[in-house]
């Protein structure tokens, strides 16, 4: 018959849950036991239960008198372990403090990197709209369609621009957030894995097994108390960088005249606007003089 918990209670003496969930998660104190126990059931199975039998020796007080002397032999490790678990668990609540501490940095962080976008392209939209209204003037133009579509047309690339960045920022502010929370409730969860590893390798020492438990234990322990790397802020990082790169390779726009058409010219690219604002002139050529000096 296998050894079972209601065997340990009642023929070995374990009254504690730990002790006998200990015992039985171990393949060897599960194989020692049973056979003790089958000394116990059948006494001429062996002929050193015979012996013993005959000698007057009581092999449940032998077995409990020698699980007795293991565990006082692990009672220094069991101590050491059981005073590690608060330290375990305030290692973890370290590490969560500090993530908790850094949502608001982070938000502030991208509460700027907004308030950046919004200036640098409302001022680069002021600008354009003043040049391109200074340029319009030197041609003779001061109000009407041609001026309001050439404005419009001047600013539009930068309002969209503006918008796509700042909608780019609120995704990645969401994510880093997201991101910082999931690492909050990962420590959360780990803690509470490695504290449960530990009682289950004290509940080992407590039935007698030694081999293996300590150090496995102080694994466990040392991870835990480990500085860790998060993860803090990285889609953040990025948009700062991609803003930066934007701006560096912003065109400046300027008038340019194909046929009855006036168009935005990109210097940089050597490419016109894909809408043309009608000069409404009669013929071709520079009819504005947009090209002259």
């Amino acid at each position: 018959m296998a050894i079972n918990a209601d065997i340990l209670r009642s023929k070995f003496g374990f009254n504690d849950p730990n002790v006998i969930q200990g015992i039985l998660s171990d393949p060897g104190q599960v194989a020692r036991y049973e056979r003790e126990y089958q000394g116990i059931i059948n006494p001429g199975a062996s002929t050193s239960t015979s012996s013993a039998t005959v000698a007057g020796i009581d092999p449940i007080e032998q077995a409990k008198k020698l699980n007795e002397f293991y565990i006082s032999q692990n009672q220094p490790a069991i101590s050491s372990l059981q005073s590690s678990i608060p330290e375990v668990q305030g290692a973890y609540n370290t590490q969560a403090s500090y993530l908790k501490g850094q949502e608001a940095p982070l938000t502030e962080r991208y509460k700027n990197l907004i308030q950046q976008i919004t200036d640098t392209y409302g001022q680069q939209i002021k600008t354009t709209q003043t040049s391109q209204s200074q340029e319009l003037g030197r041609r003779g133009i001061y109000g009407g369609g041609l001026w309001d579509t050439s404005i419009q047309n001047a600013i539009n690339p930068l309002a969209q621009s503006q918008a796509t960045n700042l909608a780019n920022v609120g995704i990645s502010r969401e994510q880093d957030l997201a991101s910082l929370l999931n690492q909050q409730n990962t420590l959360t969860g780990q803690s509470v894995s490695d504290v449960r590893g530990i009682q289950n390798l004290i509940a080992q020492l407590q039935a007698g097994d030694a081999p293996g438990a300590v150090t496995a234990a102080q694994n466990i322990i040392n991870a835990a108390q480990s500085a860790k790397q998060f993860d803090i802020g990285t889609e953040l990082e990025k948009q700062q960088m991609a803003f930066e790169q934007q701006q560096a390779s912003q065109p400046n726009y300027s008038l340019a005249q194909l046929g009855n058409l006036a168009y935005l010219f990109n210097p940089q690219t050597g490419a016109l606007n894909s809408t043309g604002v009608s000069l409404k002139q009669a013929g071709g050529g520079d009819t504005l003089g947009l090209f002259k000096t």
